[in-house]
C-alpha cells in the first residue's frame, strides 16, 4: 500500500514506509507514524493510495485525481464494468458526522438523472473506507484543458449552456453543488459533465459545517458561501468565475476579460458574479434564458410594480432621452433597476398597475479628454463638442478624432483616428494639442517664469567733514 501527500496528493517516496518523509512535489513534511507537529514545520498524516487494492469487490485500477473530500480511482465493478470510485479521505472519515454526510448525500445525488451530470451508482463502506461509485467519463477535466490555454468564445458559450443544464437538474433535485470549478467539469466525448458532489448541500440536511466550509474552493466561492450560506445562486456565481477564467486565463480581479471577448458574454458573466445574490439570476433556467437573450442582442424584460406611480418614478429619472433625446450616454437608473443597465426602448405601458420596460445590460467605463486648441471631436464617427467631464462609454474599443480650427494661413485640421480601449469601471485618457498636432506632452506644458536674482545696488556713503567723526 502506497501513501499520498495530504497537501498535493503526489505519491510519497516508496522506499520509506515509516518516520518522517518529505514530499518531492511540495516539500511538505509528512509523518508516517501519525499526526503531530514539530516547531516551525507541520507533520501531517498521509493519504492512502489504494491503487491495486480491492474495495467492496471493486478493483481499483488507477488513481484519476484527488480533491478536497478524497481520491477518485478508475475501477472495475464486481461484474467487470468500468466505473469511477471516490474514496473519502481517511482524515475526514474519522469524523462520524462527515462520514454519515458523505453517505447520505451520495444516496440523494443518485436520484439526479441528467446527461450533463455524472451518474452515481452506489455507495458503501469497506475496510474503514467510505466510497461511492459513478459512471466513468473518459477525457480531460476543464482544469487540465485550461492549463493549455483559454477557450474560444464559442466554446465558452457552449460550456455555459451545458453546465447550466446540469445545474438546473441538480437544483431541481434539491441539491446545491457548492464546488463548481474547472476540475469538477469533465470534458467527455459527449460534452461537459458536472461531477464531484462531495460537499454538496441537500435540501433538508443540516447547514454547512465548519469542516465542509473549509473544503470549498475559495477562488470560485460566492461571498455568501464564505459565511456558511449557499443556495442555487451560489453555484451560478461559481460558474460565472469559471467562464471568466475560460475566456481570460484568470479569475475576476486577477485577469480582466480580453478586449475581443463578446460583449454579451461579458455582460452575462458580470450578472452571474454580482456580489449581491439578489442581483444574480435566481435559477439556472433564468440564467439560460438571460444568456439566450443577450446572445441575440435583444433587450431583457423588466417589470416594475406600482402602476402610474412607478411610471412617474422611472420617467422622472430617465428624462427626455427615452422620448427622442440626443444624448446616448447611460443615465442614472432608479433603485428598482440594476446599476449598469442602459434602457434601450420603452415597451409598454401602464397596465393593471404594472409598468414594463425593455432594458439591456451594458458594461461601461470612462473616457477623460484633455486638449489644447481643439474645437470639436468625433467619437465613433459622431460629431461632438469637447467634453468638460469624462464620457461614460461601453466597454470595448472606440475611435476618436480631434478637430483643430483654422489658424493663420492653415485651414481646419484633424488628427489621425486614435483608438482607445475602455475597460469596465476604469478611466482611459486621451490628449491632443493643436499647436503640435500631437498628444500633449511635457514640451507643451506651461512653464512658470524663472525668477532672476539680482544683487542689491551698492550705496556710496559721503565722506565725513574734516575734524568730525563719522556718524555711526
Amino acid at each position: 500500500m502506497n501513501f499520498l501527500c495530504p497537501s498535493c496528493r503526489t505519491p510519497l517516496p516508496r522506499e520509506q514506509t515509516v518516520g518522517l518523509v518529505t514530499c518531492t512535489q511540495c516539500a511538505v513534511s509528512v509523518d508516517l507514524t501519525g499526526v503531530e507537529t514539530a516547531p516551525g514545520q507541520a507533520r501531517l498524516w498521509p493519504e492512502v493510495d489504494l491503487k491495486g487494492e480491492t474495495v467492496s469487490g471493486h478493483l481499483l485500477v488507477q488513481r484519476l485525481g484527488s480533491g478536497g473530500m478524497g481520491t477518485v480511482y478508475e475501477a472495475e465493478s464486481p461484474v467487470g464494468a468500468p466505473v469511477a470510485m471516490k474514496v473519502l479521505s481517511p482524515m475526514l472519515a474519522a469524523e462520524p458526522a462527515l462520514r454519515e454526510r458523505f453517505r447520505r448525500e451520495a444516496r440523494a445525488l443518485a436520484q439526479v438523472k441528467h446527461p450533463r451530470v455524472v451518474q452515481l451508482f452506489e455507495d458503501g463502506e469497506d475496510k474503514g473506507f467510505c466510497w461511492y461509485t459513478m459512471e466513468l467519463v473518459k477525457g480531460l477535466d476543464l482544469r487540465h484543458r485550461l492549463d493549455k490555454g483559454t477557450l474560444p468564445a464559442g466554446e465558452v458559450d457552449a460550456l455555459a449552456v451545458a453546465v447550466l443544464e446540469a445545474l438546473a437538474a441538480v437544483h431541481e433535485a434539491g441539491v446545491v453543488h457548492r464546488d463548481v470549478k474547472p476540475s469538477n467539469i469533465l470534458l467527455g466525448p459527449e460534452g461537459p459533465r458536472l461531477c464531484d458532489f462531495g460537499i454538496a448541500q441537500v435540501s433538508g440536511a443540516t447547514t454547512l459545517t465548519e469542516s465542509a466550509a473549509l473544503l470549498g474552493s475559495l477562488r470560485y466561492m460566492a461571498p455568501e458561501q464564505r459565511w456558511g450560506k449557499a443556495d442555487d445562486r451560489s453555484d451560478l456565481y461559481a460558474l460565472g468565475v469559471v467562464l471568466h477564467e475560460a475566456l481570460s486565463g484568470g479569475v475576476p480581479g486577477e485577469q480582466p476579460l480580453p478586449g475581443a471577448a463578446p460583449l454579451y458574454l461579458a455582460n452575462f458573466i458580470e450578472r452571474l458574479t454580482h456580489q449581491n445574490p439578489a442581483q444574480r439570476p435566481p435559477t439556472a433556467g433564468e440564467a439560460t434564458r438571460l444568456l439566450a437573450q443577450l446572445r441575440k442582442g435583444g433587450p431583457t424584460r423588466l417589470v416594475l410594480g406600482g402602476g402610474v406611480a412607478a411610471a412617474a418614478v422611472v420617467l422622472g429619472v430617465l428624462g427626455l432621452w427615452l422620448f427622442g433625446g440626443s444624448d446616448p450616454r447611460p443615465v442614472a437608473a432608479p433603485t428598482a433597476v440594476d446599476a449598469g443597465l442602459l434602457v434601450a426602448e420603452v415597451a409598454a405601458v401602464v397596465d393593471a398597475g404594472t409598468l414594463e420596460l425593455d432594458v439591456t445590460a451594458v458594461s461601461t467605463g470612462l473616457l477623460a479628454v484633455r486638449t489644447v486648441g481643439v474645437s470639436s471631436l468625433t467619437l465613433d464617427g459622431e460629431d461632438r463638442g469637447v467634453p468638460a467631464e469624462p464620457l461614460s462609454l461601453s466597454v470595448g474599443r472606440h475611435l476618436v478624432q480631434f478637430r483643430c480650427p483654422a489658424s493663420g494661413k492653415q485651414g481646419p485640421r484633424a488628427s489621425k483616428e486614435l483608438e482607445v480601449d475602455i475597460a469596465e469601471g476604469q478611466t482611459a485618457e486621451l490628449t491632443w494639442s493643436c499647436a503640435t498636432m500631437k498628444p500633449l506632452g511635457a514640451e507643451v506644458a506651461v512653464k512658470a517664469p524663472v525668477a532672476v536674482k539680482r544683487k542689491p545696488a551698492k550705496v556710496l556713503k559721503k565722506p565725513a567733514p574734516i575734524g568730525k567723526k563719522p556718524v555711526r
